[in-house]
């Protein structure tokens, strides 16, 4: 089991708490990573402001310790390529800093259990990779998640030697080895989730492999020939990074050219604009933007509705707008509130989406509205 496995395992079984959770996002302003403390301090601050408003004299004393924990924790929590995930309750020893290398909003929640949904919804969309590296001797099976690897017992060429100390038996022939490993991979593949396989190791036995591999399994695999069969864990997980890194920058390539063409059936909105009309009729099935995208804007004060240009009134029903310092993460969270989905790209795919109004999102009807990764 991965570790973050174990840890989300371990929260879900936690007994009544007091539990804070805090969810912040570190990859803020085009890249830059945003000041984990200035983050925190301010989705505390929000949550202390909202429990005064409700029931937080009964809750006050036991929020501003844990607050407080939280807080001195800080300096010594590991970030990931997006944000963190705390986990705090006090009374039970417990923390866990969970590192993201998936954009989360920066939100806080404090109640007698933690707050998992985010997380949840996090780990369903992030991609699982099988390092599986094969010689004449061995093969080694490597799961690796969001940096963490987790590697099984190989399976060896030859039998082992019995406990009576008889020598062991003959070994296999590569080819008979390669088929055991084959299967292996498929009872894995059936029991854990497995969305890419990259193989290295000796070539004789990658050919083998690709030829005996189940067919439906060889569309998941990716052979890499730089990777030796006895690489270190360093070098198993920036190469299943790199896997994942490009096959991001290439689903992103297909979004945004789905998107563009599905504009042209009318099928999804582009530009802000058209957008924040989508989103005012409720028909933003799939929102996409470039990764770091910040945009002005204002927020009518009666109806809700976005505005992606600076007026005195709402347009729609003559209230006045508010300023939004951050027009994109609010349509992030309007998509998300109402069951839709949110894809930040990347790479020459976010260059394509400037060129184009920097935005746009799938209209709910269409095929593409709802469609996984």
């Amino acid at each position: 089991m991965l570790r973050i496995e174990g840890v989300v395992s371990e929260l879900e079984r936690l007994e009544r708490g007091p539990a804070l959770t805090v969810y912040l996002r570190t990859d803020a302003f085009g890249g830059a990573a945003a000041d984990p403390r200035g983050e925190l301090h301010t989705v505390l601050e929000l949550l202390r402001r909202s429990l005064g408003a409700g029931t937080g004299e009964t809750h006050a004393p036991a929020f501003e310790i844990e607050a407080e924990a939280l807080a001195e924790r800080m300096g010594a929590v590991p970030l990931g390529s997006r944000g963190v995930a705390l986990f705090s309750c006090s009374r039970r020893l417990l923390f866990h800093a969970v590192p993201l290398d998936l954009p989360l909003h920066s939100a806080a929640y404090w109640g007698d259990r933690f707050e998992l949904a985010p997380l949840r919804s996090a780990l369903d969309r992030a991609e699982r990779v099988l390092v599986l590296l094969v010689d004449e001797c061995q093969a080694r099976f490597i799961r690796v998640m969001w940096g963490e690897l987790e590697e099984a017992q190989p399976l060896l060429a030859a039998p082992p030697a019995p406990a009576n100390g008889l020598p062991a038996g003959a070994p296999l022939s590569l080819q008979a080895h390669v088929g055991r490993v084959a299967e292996a991979v498929r009872h894995l593949t059936q029991s854990k989730r497995v969305d890419r396989i990259l193989a290295g190791g000796d070539a004789g036995a990658m050919t083998l492999l690709r030829e005996l591999m189940p067919g439906e399994l060889t569309q998941r695999l990716e052979v890499c020939p730089e990777l030796p069969a006895d690489a270190s864990a360093e070098r198993v997980l920036q190469c299943a990074l790199e896997l994942l890194w490009r096959t991001h920058r290439e689903r992103d390539d297909r979004l945004v050219e789905e998107l563009l063409q599905a504009a042209a059936r009318g099928q999804a909105a582009v530009g802000p604009g058209a957008v924040a009309e989508a989103l005012a009729s409720g028909d933003v099935g799939r929102l996409v933007v470039p990764e770091g995208l910040h945009l002005l804007g204002g927020e009518c004060s009666a109806c809700g509705l976005l505005a992606p240009v600076l007026t005195p009134v709402c347009l729609a029903c003559g209230a006045p707008l508010r300023l939004v310092g951050d027009l994109v993460e609010r349509m992030e969270e309007r998509v998300a509130g109402a069951g839709g989905e949110v894809e930040e790209v990347g790479g020459q795919a976010a260059a394509v989406l400037a060129e184009h109004q920097g935005m746009g999102a799938f209209l709910r009807g269409s095929a593409l509205a709802t469609a996984g990764r």
